[in-house]
């Protein structure tokens, strides 16, 4: 008898598949979108951000402020003309190419984010906004002084006032990975 009832059981669930699969039926496509959803939202993401020790798993790049463009991956002509910021603030030519990412990165860039590390000059960190700013999405700017921690985005000509002082309870993370598609 338990027999019959495992047989049956796995019966229903190869015929929900197949529904799942094969059926043209608007609800099987809405069943469908909810599974995947919750698979994708609570399982993947769950398990990324346990992985990653992050609770925001991963980050696409949504602006330009970090951009050099028609300059990426060539970082004299960028430097020639936005160096002189960075000069300004005793961050060397030298410096700057030891940075992590000196040639910048590109809107679309997908960020694996980890734990948060402590912050050197010259990272690129992501961080929080304050309550009274525009934008409530995390911003991905480069750390240019620490003490305060000061950013900026490489492409934005001048200092956002949101990143003049950047408290570092809001960094969300300094320690990732760039994976450009």
């Amino acid at each position: 008898m338990k027999e019959g009832k495992k047989e049956f059981k796995i019966r229903n669930i190869k015929d929900f598949w197949k529904w799942l699969w094969n059926s043209d039926s608007i609800w099987s496509w809405v069943v469908f979108f909810i599974l995947a959803f919750i698979l994708i939202r609570v399982v993947f993401f769950s398990l990324a951000s346990f992985a990653t020790g992050s609770t925001l798993p991963f980050v696409v790049i949504e602006s330009c402020s970090m951009n050099h463009p028609g300059f990426l991956g060539e970082f004299e002509g960028w430097w020639r003309d936005y160096g002189a910021w960075y000069n300004e603030r005793n961050i060397t030519k030298d410096q700057f190419q030891g940075f992590k990412y000196n040639t910048g990165m590109k809107m679309g860039d997908i960020i694996v984010v980890s734990k948060r590390s402590e912050i050197k000059l010259g990272d690129v960190i992501i961080f929080q906004t304050n309550k009274e700013a525009v934008s409530k999405r995390p911003i991905i700017h480069r750390a240019i002084s620490l003490n305060p921690l000061a950013t900026k985005g490489d492409y934005n000509s001048k200092q956002l006032n949101v990143c003049r002082r950047a408290p570092e309870s809001m960094v969300l993370s300094a320690n990732y990975k760039n994976c450009r598609l």
